[in-house]
């Protein structure tokens, strides 16, 4: 099966960003990304 997978990227604080990455069945996944 193929998905359309849209991703949305916020920055939660400085160095930190939330991202989400949502396909077109509904499923949603949150990464944090964390930058040192």
């Amino acid at each position: 099966d193929t998905y359309d997978y849209t991703l949305n990227i916020s920055t939660l604080a400085k160095g930190v960003y939330i991202i989400r990455l949502t396909n077109s069945a509904g499923d949603i996944q949150t990464l944090k990304l964390i930058r040192y």
